[in-house]
């Protein structure tokens, strides 16, 4: 029996309950989407872990399929017993403190990869080319035909081998159906042999959590516009559970539009962890061939292959697209696209689509080639749902009872555009009426960089709250909402969730509940620092000032006492590095507040960008100074923000002399009248005010013995603490007040 001590331990992720389980992830997560009872998981950070324990508690009430069992397993034997006994038989989370155990995945070696040795490789050539030779490697390990540099030590002999990766890689795409393009792009490179022996060697090792780390840095690289960028792994995630939710056996899968083969490949994932239950036959239609060459490889690295073809033009112009039919269709295409076919022979079923705007073409295309009984999930941006121009349409979807289901997500999902999106989950035409489910998830997912992405646990109570409905049961209030033809008409045949999902009270209850449970976490912040500032008893220490002898004190130029550096330039660290992938926050001058560094992590870069630029890492007790437009705000830099990269905008004084205490520098920086000395010596450039390394480092620093240095430092911070724990105390309680004004004064339903 596994106790409430062992519920208090151990944390591992989904990847890591595969492997103690004996069973691939995507089974986890089919678990986790399928069972209501399976453990929730829980945040650290931006991650997501389980209770071992409760785990444990949930896999031993399954028994492993007597074809599953491994050797010397009884007939019986149940999931939880498979963990146990690799986990040695001992007791579960005994230990004194909880420990997250290491996800296995590629993370190490796609940072390597695209770290210097990238750099290495590819010399003046684009990045996409780099990545081009990973690709093929990674084609031709599908096959088992990578071959080793071996004697490859000369120029004549890297071109060589070059050109036979980059025939052997057409040559396979081109048995896959797909155009040829990997040689032109791999014979760009300037390798060493020795870089290529790593560059096969890491690439060998890279799963589909690593390609689509490369794919993504393919896509930024290329500039790929927002019509042909690739699909998020979280809507990829959760546009796949959602199409197989009823499927069984072999089924046909089709993806008209194309891009990275994320959704196919997501598919593949999702079916995986089926135990075979599903066995889906991919096909898919694209515009260029780029973008189905990297389909080919993506579906490779994950052990499979589709019929892909390309269609220069909308596929209800060609007759290979009109006559493409599927039971199950997953798509993004291109959000209000001006080609909408017409100049083509096309008997719209709904209503012609407008001119200009072809995302109703779309929908009626997906809904023309779905088969008896199909079902389709497709992409589209929030005006799809309420447009007039359109509104027709919605009418006679609504009416053939097309329309099942509207997901509205989060803004700000997708590169290059903040465009908000919905999921359109569409259904053969019937007979009777039927009622359209509303989910909004426009409070879901996490932000980074500026972005948001929908975490596991947002899919998986996405496609519960579909299940359930599919099923009868009741979806969860403020979630969802539903609403038949007649209330649809009444809302002018808008079929976007805020129109039917009443959310406003349910989310103001758990907006008043979070924050009013972060005020009791501030309130006793607060007091700690209260606390604080009364044991440094400042009436002695204000007393203690006509006492001091000022003879050891001494005035020293700020250029003696550290190193004094400016952060990188914008081309080598501007707005086009960062990504809400990214593992490395960012400081900016406006993460400096109140001699503290506030609020970082919203701006991030990969840890691939972050490797090129180690003199720019900030280490703990390194001071951070605004170099332009407001000049003077200083922050020091904690132990927790070491590894954190400084921008341009900023100087790091770092590698500061034994004789100075890091806090008296900070406070003596942010006096008013070293504030104002940094000011006066600030120069204009255009409109923005300036200071440079040189300039700084002439600043006069008075520098007392080292114990009074102390005594200034522990003191003014004490009081920062004060300042930091009453600021946020005074943000915290305006947002509860505008929370429940919100609530108190909204009308009644």
């Amino acid at each position: 029996m596994v106790g409430q001590q062992a519920a208090d331990g151990q944390l591992v992720s989904r990847a890591e309950v595969a492997r103690l389980a004996g069973v691939r992830r995507p089974a986890v997560t089919n678990w986790e989407r399928r069972h209501a009872d399976f453990p929730r998981a829980v945040r650290s950070g931006e991650n997501e872990y389980f209770r071992l324990a409760e785990v444990v508690a949930w896999l031993a009430g399954r028994p492993v399929p007597s074809g599953a069992l491994a050797q010397g397993e009884a007939l019986g034997t149940t999931y939880g017993d498979r963990v146990r006994r690799k986990l040695g038989a001992a007791p579960v989370g005994t230990g004194s403190a909880p420990s997250v155990l290491v996800e296995e995945a590629s993370q190490e070696d796609v940072v390597k990869l695209i770290g210097p040795l990238a750099a290495r490789v590819r010399g003046a050539a684009p990045m996409a080319d780099y990545l081009s030779l990973i690709f093929a490697l990674l084609l031709l390990r599908s096959n088992a035909a990578t071959p080793p540099p071996a004697g490859v030590d000369t120029a004549d002999a890297v071109r060589r081998w070059l050109r036979f990766v980059g025939d052997a890689a057409d040559k396979e795409l081109r048995q896959r159906g797909l155009q040829p393009g990997m040689l032109l792009s791999v014979m760009q490179l300037q390798p060493r042999r020795d870089d290529l022996a790593e560059v096969v060697r890491l690439s060998s090792r890279l799963g589909p959590a690593g390609f689509r780390r490369l794919l993504d840095l393919y896509e930024a690289d290329r500039r790929i516009p927002p019509r042909a960028s690739f699909t998020p792994p979280g809507v990829t995630r959760l546009m796949a559970e959602l199409v197989l939710l009823d499927a069984d056996g072999p089924v046909d899968v089709y993806d008209p539009y194309v891009r990275g083969g994320e959704l196919l490949a997501a598919v593949v994932e999702a079916s995986s962890g089926r135990g075979g239950e599903v066995r889906p036959v991919l096909f898919g239609r694209g515009r260029n061939e780029e973008s189905l060459r990297l389909a080919g490889v993506n579906l490779a690295v994950h052990g499979t292959s589709a019929q892909l073809t390309t269609s220069a033009g909308a596929p209800w112009c060609d007759h290979r697209g009109r006559e493409r039919k599927a039971h199950l269709i997953l798509t993004n295409p291109p959000f209000n696209d001006d080609e909408t076919g017409a100049e083509c022979e096309v008997g719209w079923t709904y209503g012609d689509p407008p001119a200009g705007n072809a995302n109703f073409a779309w929908l009626q295309h997906i809904l023309d080639s779905l088969d008896e009984g199909g079902r389709a999930v497709v992409l589209m941006p929030n005006n799809a749902a309420v447009s007039e121009r359109e509104r027709v349409i919605r009418k006679e979807m609504v009416g053939r009872s097309v329309i099942e289901c509207v997901i509205a997500l989060p803004p700000q999902l997708f590169t290059g555009t903040p465009i908000a999106a919905a999921l359109w989950l569409l259904r053969t035409p019937a007979a009777e009426p039927r009622e359209v489910l509303f989910l909004d998830a426009g409070q879901r997912g996490v932000k980074k960089a500026g972005r948001r992405t929908l975490t596991e646990q947002d899919v998986t109570d996405l496609v519960r709250a579909v299940r359930a409905w599919r099923s009868d049961s009741v979806v969860e209030e403020g979630v969802a909402g539903s609403a038949g033809p007649d209330r649809i008409e009444l809302n002018g045949y808008s079929v976007h969730p805020s129109d039917y999902v009443s959310t406003g009270s349910a989310r103001a209850r758990a907006g008043i509940s979070d924050v009013h449970g972060k005020l009791s976490r501030l309130y006793h912040l607060a007091r700690d620092a209260d606390s604080r500032l009364g044991e440094l008893n400042l009436d002695r220490l204000v007393t203690g000032l006509s006492n001091r002898n000022p003879k050891p004190w001494k005035r020293v130029p700020l250029t003696s006492l550290c190193q004094i550096q400016a952060g990188p330039s914008y081309s080598r660290l501007g707005a086009q590095t960062r990504t809400a992938q990214g593992t490395v926050p960012l400081v900016l001058p406006k993460h400096i507040r109140d001699r503290r560094i506030v609020a970082a992590g919203d701006e991030l870069v990969g840890e691939e960008i972050a490797v090129r630029l180690p003199r720019f890492r900030l280490a703990a007790g390194d001071i951070v100074c605004v170099r332009t437009g407001s000049t003077g705000a200083s922050a020091l830099v904690t132990e927790d923000q070491a590894g954190w990269l400084c921008t341009t905008n900023l100087l790091r004084l770092h590698d500061l002399d034994s004789e100075i205490d890091s806090h008296y520098l900070l406070a003596y920086l942010s006096s008013p009248e070293v504030v104002e000395w940094i000011r006066n010596r600030s120069k204009a450039a255009s409109a923005v005010t300036s200071i440079n390394v040189a300039t700084l480092g002439q600043l006069p620093v008075v520098v007392p013995p080292e114990e009074e240095q102390r005594r200034i430092g522990i003191a003014l911070t004490v009081l920062d603490e004060q300042i930091a724990a009453y600021r946020e105390l005074a943000d915290t309680t305006r947002r509860l007040h505008t929370t429940l004004s919100d609530h108190l004064l909204s009308t009644p339903n």
